[in-house]
C-alpha cells in the first residue's frame, strides 16, 4: 500500500485537482485580522491594584485601581514609556493614596525575555482625620502578564515607606 502511494505521489497523480476552466474562486469578504505578534502601539490600561505597605512602623493592605497611557515599542531599547495615575485605600486605617507615575521599561536587561522597568512620581496620602501629606515614590516592576512591583517612597510627616504589590493590567484601548 505504501509503495502504491509513493509511486502515485512520484507520478503526480495525488496532486490537488485543477480548477475547471472558467471557474473562479469567490473573493473573501472578510477583512484580514491584525498581526497579534506585533504588540507595538499606544495602549490605555485599566488595572486593579493590591498590595502591602509598611509605613509608620506597621504593615497594612491596600487595594485600588490605576489607569495607564503607554507607548509600547518592543524591539527598541526603551520598550515602554507612559504615564499612570491611580489611587488605593488602606484596609486597616482611614487613609488612602493618590499617585502619578512616569513609567519606562525595556527588554534589554533580560535578553529580550521580560519587560522590566521603573516608575516614579508624586504621591499624596489623604486621611479622614489628618491633613494631606505630600511626597513621592519610585518602583521597580516586571511584566509577567500581571505586573508585580516593589516600591519605596517618602511622605512628609510620615517618613519613609516600602510597598509590594501587583497590578492586573487590562488593555482597554489600543491604537
Amino acid at each position: 500500500m505504501v509503495a502504491v502511494l509513493l509511486g502515485a505521489a512520484a507520478r503526480g497523480s495525488l496532486a490537488a485537482p485543477a480548477v475547471a476552466a472558467g471557474a473562479t474562486t469567490a473573493p473573501s469578504s472578510e477583512t484580514p485580522l491584525a498581526d497579534t505578534s506585533n504588540l507595538d502601539g499606544w495602549y490605555v490600561y485599566l488595572a486593579p491594584v493590591g498590595g502591602l505597605v509598611r509605613t509608620e512602623g506597621a504593615w497594612d493592605g491596600v487595594f485600588g485601581a490605576s489607569a495607564t497611557l503607554l507607548r509600547v515599542r518592543e524591539e527598541r531599547s526603551l520598550g515602554t514609556l507612559g504615564l499612570s495615575v491611580g489611587g488605593a485605600r488602606f484596609t486597616e486605617t482611614s487613609r488612602g493614596r493618590l499617585w502619578a507615575d512616569l513609567i519606562v521599561g525595556s527588554r534589554r536587561l533580560t535578553a529580550g525575555r521580560l519587560m522590566v522597568g521603573i516608575g516614579g512620581g508624586p504621591m499624596v496620602e489623604i486621611d479622614d482625620l489628618r491633613h494631606a501629606r505630600f511626597g513621592g515614590w519610585g518602583r521597580i516592576w516586571c511584566h509577567l502578564g500581571v505586573v508585580p512591583f516593589v516600591a519605596f517612597g517618602v511622605l512628609e510627616r510620615s517618613g519613609a515607606f516600602v510597598a509590594a504589590g501587583v497590578e492586573v493590567s487590562l488593555p482597554a484601548l489600543r491604537w
